[in-house]
């Protein structure tokens, strides 16, 4: 078992995304764990119907030790579904939006 420093988390609820309130499938929410120093993604949570689609995403990052920023960078169509794993994302990383929140 590897071990690893303190835990941060990034949460996005399906129902701020666009292509969920379109399918009137709002229901559920993502959940992006990351070691605090390096923003490697450790885990997720992903509680909705549309869970299937963004596991992959998840499990390629964290097999290959991505960090929060690495996914982040990757281009994510707008507006899909995959967004709902990007957004957690930010708050985890260093980057930062446009506008500098």
């Amino acid at each position: 078992m590897t071990r690893c420093g303190a835990v941060q988390v990034g949460n996005f609820p399906m129902a701020a995304n666009s292509r969920s309130k379109t399918n009137d499938d709002a229901t559920g929410f993502v959940k992006v764990l990351a070691e605090k120093h390096t923003d490697r993604i450790l885990g997720c949570h992903i509680i909705a119907s549309a869970a299937g689609e963004l596991i992959a995403e998840a499990g390629l990052a964290m097999e290959y030790k991505a960090s929060a920023e690495d996914v982040a960078r990757v281009c994510h169509a707008h507006p899909t579904g995959s967004f709902r794993f990007l957004f957690p994302l930010f708050p985890l990383s260093s980057l930062l939006f446009a506008d500098g929140r």
